[in-house]
């Protein structure tokens, strides 16, 4: 059984493959400007973008600030590649107070179709397309069929046929070949299918995201597991795409030493500080 979350559409890794295969004379440079800007537009709308005010490490945002600026004049010039990595944004409170936010490009975020506007899938979908082993693309649209259309063969036939026309841009011959030939020889009829598991089929957790990775941190901590998987816990529970995010640490400035901010941020209170030792 191949793997699930090598066949997910992160926009993380997606913006990530882009950037480190890009070569001079690519000729995408308006599909990137334009994957920025919807990456922009998901951070915001999923509350994945860090701010100042709730770690207080002014000076790493004044140093990001500057490199923002530089970022943004080097689009200009066909020497560099047509990324600026993050976005950033300033603002100044009434009393003077200067906060900033800060979009990281690179956070991957999980697309699925049934959770995002159409364009928004079918963008990534290409991007990804583009980016999957071709050894393993066989596979990979197998998963989608099953995963992204439930299995209607005719709707997602016509949405690969027009998806492949619309972004030939970003495909080779090699590539376009292959995707003709799963779908006319009928490869996907015979292919082992990764059953995804659907949010119905998960344990239903009714808390916000945040708690659920609250909750993970609070067992580990008293000794009621070994570790944090957030891969498993994103199979397993309901309100948990971005929770790898979520548990992911940053290193403190101040106190030299990594620290979960994206969880216990400013503001929040922890929910199960008072979950009793595993007494082994």
């Amino acid at each position: 059984m191949a793997d699930v979350d090598k066949y997910q559409i992160k926009t993380g890794e997606i913006y990530e493959h882009e950037y480190l295969n890009w070569k001079p004379g690519d000729n995408h440079k308006d599909l990137i400007e334009d994957m920025e800007l919807k990456l922009l537009f998901l951070l915001q709308d999923n509350g994945l973008c860090g701010k100042s005010e709730e770690t207080g490490h002014h000076e790493l945002y004044e140093e990001k600030e500057k490199e923002f600026e530089q970022n943004i004049a080097n689009l200009s010039d066909d020497r560099f590649p047509p990324f600026t990595y993050f976005y950033l944004s300033k603002t100044k409170s009434d009393c003077g107070d200067v906060n900033w936010i800060i979009c990281d490009y690179g956070i991957s975020y999980v697309i699925q179709r049934a959770d995002e506007k159409p364009d928004v899938f079918e963008f990534f979908f290409a991007f990804k397309l583009r980016q999957v082993d071709l050894m393993q693309l066989d596979t990979f649209l197998g998963f989608h069929m099953k995963e992204s259309y439930n299995n209607d063969k005719r709707s997602y036939f016509r949405f690969l046929t027009i998806l492949v026309r619309k972004y030939q841009i970003l495909y080779d011959e090699a590539r376009i070949k292959t995707i003709d030939e799963w779908m006319d020889k009928g490869y996907w009829s015979t292919e082992d299918q990764i059953s995804a598991i659907k949010d119905s089929e998960k344990i239903k957790w009714n808390g916000k995201q945040k708690e659920l990775a609250d909750l993970f941190v609070a067992l580990k901590i008293n000794g009621w597991i070994d570790e944090v998987d957030d891969i498993k816990i994103q199979k397993a529970f309901t309100k948990s795409k971005t929770i790898s995010q979520i548990l992911k640490p940053s290193f403190d400035r101040d106190s030299k030493e990594y620290v979960l901010d994206q969880i216990y941020s400013e503001g929040y209170i922890p929910k199960f500080e008072k979950i009793s030792k595993c007494k082994k």
